[in-house]
């Protein structure tokens, strides 16, 4: 008997964490309204406290509105852009997640490393140049991300073609703790 692809699919259930300062350091910058300690400038009066954030977008970058609604959580691909910095704003009331492997210069991800983060309603990431992520999904039935990216399409793979592994991350049920301010 001959296996069939289907057959030989490896199933990775993904860690699913809190997206926090510290969590994130190796895969981008969380933004938040949480007060930096280190800024760049303040303001002659001192109510605002500006950080610079060094992004790449050296091929001109375009700005786009995700609507992301409720999905299966098996992820067959990944992306990135590994000349370049993505940025992933929440808007609206709802969290969202994102599926991030740590940038490397191999030309697939360690899977083995694929987290996926929870972020609270109005947080945002700025990945850092080479990260692989998935499209942003939704925590409850819908979200909303504003996507700042490089004009040029990003480097795509396809994990179960490639690896014949499927990544599976578990949104339903999240405790509040995971998605709130608090």
């Amino acid at each position: 008997m001959v296996n069939t692809l289907s057959e030989t699919v490896q199933i990775m259930n993904v860690p699913v964490i809190k997206a926090t300062k510290e969590n994130l350091a190796e895969y981008g910058l969380l933004i938040s309204d949480e007060m930096p300690t280190e800024c760049t400038k303040v303001s002659p009066t001192g109510s605002v406290r500006m950080l610079s954030v060094d992004t790449y977008w050296n091929t001109g970058a375009s700005a786009r509105i995700l609507y992301i609604r409720k999905r299966p959580g098996d992820i067959t691909s990944l992306e990135r852009y590994s000349e370049a910095s993505v940025a992933f704003i929440g808007i609206g009331q709802q969290p969202f997640a994102l599926l991030l492997g740590k940038p490397n210069q191999n030309e697939l991800p360690d899977l083995s490393e694929v987290v996926c983060f929870v972020f609270c309603a109005g947080q945002a990431v700025i990945l850092h140049k080479g990260t692989w992520h998935e499209l942003p999904l939704c925590i409850g039935n819908q979200a909303s991300c504003v996507s700042i990216c490089p004009s040029t399409e990003p480097e795509k793979i396809d994990i179960k073609k490639r690896t014949n592994n499927v990544l599976y991350v578990h949104l339903d049920d999240l405790p509040e703790e995971m998605y709130s301010q608090k």
